[in-house]
């Protein structure tokens, strides 16, 4: 993982905003031009557990998702300078996606 992207999620600065939900799935419909070769892109849902409320939420294609949807998260984790007490995985491909990000910071 980018050092300076590690350097960023740990920012004790930030408010503690409870429990989060994270989810990395497919949206189930083929993306692309006309003359292109459809393709399945992954959606990336960040809610507050609680409340429900979808803090955010982001679109990226297959092939470059992973490193996208971290650079992602903690621009959300800049813009709302909030992050969560416990963040928690809908399924492994977003375990996946966020492991790095949790074994370098405060989130656990």
């Amino acid at each position: 993982m980018d050092p300076q992207l590690a350097a960023r999620s740990r920012d004790k600065a930030r408010l503690r905003s409870g429990i989060w939900e994270a989810d990395v799935s497919p949206i189930l419909a083929p993306a692309g031009g006309p003359d292109e070769r459809p393709s399945i892109p992954l959606h990336l849902l960040v809610v507050h557990h609680e409340s429900g409320v979808v803090l955010d939420m982001d679109i990226k294609p297959l092939d470059d998702y992973v490193a996208g949807f971290r650079e992602h998260f903690v621009q959300v984790l800049d813009k709302l300078g909030q992050m969560p007490e416990q963040l928690l995985f809908a399924n492994r491909r977003t375990e996946m996606v966020f492991a790095p990000i949790v074994a370098h910071s405060v989130v656990c």
